[in-house]
């Protein structure tokens, strides 16, 4: 399947072509700026709002940043654990789109 920006759900995961993975949340209120939608990856809690990427999920600074792979959480309860530094990226608790 293409997957393209608009298909982007809250709670789906992606991992991005350095091996980071994140978690998409859409409309998350904020004090840095009037965009509400963005990827928090794990590690050190980096994140991206999405008009930085293209529609492709290109990232329009670093390639390492284009996003490679996306899954959607098979359960809601699942979605936490991706912050979890212990998280196993290749866990069946999501599934690839």
């Amino acid at each position: 399947m293409k997957f393209n920006k608009k298909d982007l759900k809250t709670g789906m995961k992606v991992i991005a072509r350095n091996r980071n993975v994140g978690v998409v949340l859409l409309g998350v209120e904020h004090k840095y700026g009037k965009e509400k939608d963005c990827i928090l990856f794990n590690g050190n809690f980096n994140w991206h709002t999405l008009n930085q990427y293209t529609e492709n999920l290109k990232y329009r600074g670093y390639r390492d940043e284009d996003i490679v792979e996306v899954f959607t959480p098979e359960h809601p309860y699942v979605i936490g654990k991706v912050f979890n530094k212990d998280f196993d990226t290749s866990n069946n608790e999501y599934v690839s789109i």
